[in-house]
């Protein structure tokens, strides 16, 4: 994950920890829902453990495609507990399931809803805002998982090889360059 982005959104998890009277003043629920988006194996899970990890909060994990109606959605939901990460899967293919990310939301900003909750819907897709209609605005914070800069490279041969600098690093950064 990019340095900058990283930093806004630990930013934006530290204020959101701290906001309760914020929530409680304006009579919203005290969630935060992120949406998490890039190709397979580009870290989006790893992203949602560290989230989970840095609050303390505990992780659930809900498919939307084993889920049959918004009134189940609401009952699962009920279930979880309050600091609570909950992972937002199968909201990619709109045409086959039966409850949308939109359900999530609604389910979620409801009056019964606990508080100290947040959403993190993890998509495959490149262009999120074109994909799910219904939810423009109601995502608090976008994430994009890109696999393909020279950080990212950088980051993964320092964390499994235990390299930070070496020649072939400035050779590949220069090709990744050129190819742009």
């Amino acid at each position: 994950m990019d340095a900058e982005l990283k930093e806004e959104l630990v930013k934006d998890l530290e204020a959101f920890v701290g906001a309760q009277d914020y929530y409680k003043r304006i009579g919203k629920a005290w969630k935060r829902s992120y949406l998490v988006h890039g190709r397979q194996a580009s870290g989006k899970e790893q992203l949602v453990a560290a989230i989970a990890n840095k609050l303390g909060y505990d992780v659930y994990d809900l498919d939307t495609g084993l889920v049959a109606t918004k009134a189940q959605l609401k009952e699962i939901l009920m279930k979880t507990g309050r600091r609570a990460v909950i992972c937002v899967h199968g909201i990619d293919n709109q045409s086959v399931i039966k409850v949308k990310m939109a359900d999530v939301l609604d389910v979620s900003d409801g009056l019964w809803a606990p508080d100290e909750r947040i959403f993190v819907f993890v998509s495959d897709e490149a262009k999120p805002d074109t994909v799910f209609p219904g939810c423009q605005g109601r995502i608090d914070f976008y994430v994009a998982m890109d696999t393909s800069g020279f950080q990212m490279l950088k980051s993964t041969v320092k964390l499994h090889l235990g390299v930070e600098d070496h020649r072939l690093l400035g050779e590949i950064k220069g090709l990744m360059m050129d190819r742009k």
